[in-house]
């Protein structure tokens, strides 16, 4: 997929403060929870990105080795 100009990437969001696992969103976020507009952040920078970087894991702080 790389000789088409196709990259996979895998991004870890974070702790996200949705209802993802039964949290009751009309509560205030947990303590550590990021906003929903945070965790997409990063997403949205990979999935938009023009670098030629593939088969890569991030987080919020940057590549995790695999």
């Amino acid at each position: 997929m790389a000789d088409e100009g196709i990259t996979v990437n895998s991004v870890n969001p974070g702790w996200t403060a949705t209802g993802f696992g039964g949290r009751d969103e009309s509560k205030p976020p947990i303590p550590g929870m990021q906003s929903i507009q945070d965790g997409a952040k990063h997403v949205v920078e990979m999935a938009t990105t023009s670098s030629k970087d593939t088969l890569t894991f991030t987080e919020t702080a940057g590549p995790l080795p695999w």
